[in-house]
């Protein structure tokens, strides 16, 4: 369901018809069009003309498998994107922020198990004094 835009800072469009088994709605906000932007408003890395998916708490505690304390302690030592405010009692997280975290988990995870493989395979010194 899209409904028309009461300015023209954004469109939202909240999806009425989810797949089964998905956790709440998303809400997507498409970013204002380029023109109506400045290059001095930009923050770095935004691309102009993309949608911009919001999580909710339960859909980020099913993406992470986190629990809320976790999530919210992760988010105070910066470990974890900090949350946007779309109310005055509101907050979400950006779904692209929360893919790239998820990301970074995998990949240092990777890493670390093959390093551990390389380690087991390297040849040791067997060097003795004597």
């Amino acid at each position: 369901m899209q409904t028309k835009p009461t300015s023209r800072r954004s469109i939202i469009r909240e999806t009425s018809a989810r797949p089964k088994g998905s956790v709440g709605a998303e809400r997507i906000v498409s970013a204002r069009p380029a023109e109506l932007w400045s290059s001095r408003n930009a923050e770095p890395g935004m691309r102009f003309g993309t949608d911009i998916v919001f999580l909710r708490l339960p859909e980020v505690k099913a993406v992470t498998g986190l629990s809320k304390t976790s999530l919210y302690e992760m988010i105070r030592i910066d470990q974890f994107p900090k949350p946007v405010a779309l109310g005055p009692r509101t907050v979400a997280w950006v779904r692209a922020e929360v893919q790239e975290w998820a990301t970074e988990r995998i990949n240092a995870a990777r890493l670390a198990q093959r390093n551990l493989a390389n380690a087991a395979h390297s040849p040791r010194s067997n060097t003795t004094n004597g």
